[in-house]
């Protein structure tokens, strides 16, 4: 299994619950004008965002994902991060923890580091 790491603003902790990770288009959120260009995708990265570098909002849940079978490439944008061309089921995905910029994490997974 290949996994990686996805960050969501916890109000979209139930829709993430019952539907996964859909694939969105970046250049239509709050990284508009960063990210003209990059493709319909899900964003995820090697590592837990325990510090809030992809956070919008605060807190913000990190989901594991794992990325079997699903296509992507590289984020251009971001050196070492990946985007995922498909949406990807709940039951790939797993909530890790919650993560706020005010301290602890409020979930399993420790102190924010």
């Amino acid at each position: 299994m290949t996994t990686l790491f996805h960050t969501s603003p916890t109000t979209n902790r139930e829709q993430i619950l019952a539907q996964g990770l859909c694939a969105r288009r970046p250049s239509e959120g709050p990284y508009a004008d960063l990210a003209a260009g990059q493709p319909v995708g899900v964003y995820v990265g090697p590592a837990p965002d325990r510090r809030g570098v992809w956070a919008h909002d605060d807190p913000w849940d990190v989901w594991e994902v794992d990325t079997n079978g699903v296509p992507c490439q590289p984020d251009v944008l971001n050196p070492g991060s990946t985007v995922l061309l498909d949406d990807v089921a709940a039951a790939r995905v797993r909530l890790v923890s919650t993560y706020s910029w005010l301290g602890a994490a409020t979930a399993p997974g420790g102190p924010n580091r």
